[in-house]
């Protein structure tokens, strides 16, 4: 999961609180990536968004 610091719409203790849930089922890895400032549609924070999940899709897949 990719989350920003200034989210206004989900909230990060939302996303935690999910993430936290998840990883209590077998066979569920999560990562989870915090973007500094990045608020719920990563305005000027798109690039670091896509470098986040370009890095993971080459981590599961590569």
């Amino acid at each position: 999961m990719v989350q920003g610091t200034a989210d206004d719409i989900v909230a990060p203790a939302s996303v935690q609180k999910l993430i936290e849930k998840l990883k209590q089922q077998k066979a569920i890895t999560i990562d989870q990536s915090i973007i500094e400032g990045g608020d719920h549609f990563f305005e000027g924070k798109l690039e670091e968004m896509i470098g986040e999940v370009n890095a993971y899709l080459d981590k599961r897949l590569g």
